[in-house]
């Protein structure tokens, strides 16, 4: 009786699955994914890859599709700069999506408006790191003066004890969660730019 039921669920489920029309352009985007992804990840690696020349020479059918899949994969690589390669990400991408857009100045706009946007958060995850340390300090130095009565500076990295670690981690995930909106925001008005 186990099969029986097995097979008729089995039945339903493919019956079900033939129902499911997925879009004729929904089709075609998946065909050309391969290919946008592709070319991106060598846009993204090479640093004489022509992209132009490249799009230019793909078949008028597969074009839109590539230029979407490759504008989605270059906005992905925008970022906040943490460290210093993503500073060389993030001009690499708008080279490319100065590529695909007709607007150039919208995009060397926006290019600005992410370099503001990565200057005010550089600097404000560097004041709250220093602003963290100092509390941290402080705290730890007044523990210090509490339990011997001295006020010798405890010789403690601050930065390596979980009390850091654990503020250091909340204030640094607000502060992402609030820049990344922002950096949102660019990027739709980017998608926006034809």
């Amino acid at each position: 009786m186990g099969d029986d039921f097995m097979k008729s669920a089995l039945d339903r489920a493919m019956e079900r699955a033939d129902g499911i029309e997925i879009p004729e352009e929904k089709l075609r985007e998946m065909k050309h994914r391969p290919e946008g992804e592709r070319v991106a990840a060598e846009f993204i690696k090479e640093a004489q890859y022509d992209l132009k020349a490249v799009l230019e020479s793909l078949d008028a059918e597969a074009r839109p599709y590539v230029v979407k899949i490759v504008e989605s994969i270059l906005l992905q690589n925008v970022v906040l700069p943490k460290k210093e390669s993503d500073t060389a990400g993030n001009e690499k991408a708008f080279e490319g999506l100065s590529t695909l857009k007709k607007g150039k100045d919208a995009v060397k706009q926006a290019q600005e408006q992410l370099g503001n946007l990565s200057n005010y958060y550089t600097q404000a995850r560097k004041q709250h790191y220093d602003q963290l340390k100092a509390q941290v300090e402080q705290m730890m130095a007044q523990a210090v003066q509490q339990q011997t009565g001295s006020s010798a500076a405890a010789n403690i990295n601050v930065e390596q004890t979980p009390e850091f670690q654990e503020n250091w981690r909340q204030i640094s995930g607000k502060l992402d969660a609030d820049y990344d909106q922002a950096l949102a925001q660019l990027k739709e008005q980017i998608v926006a730019i034809q």
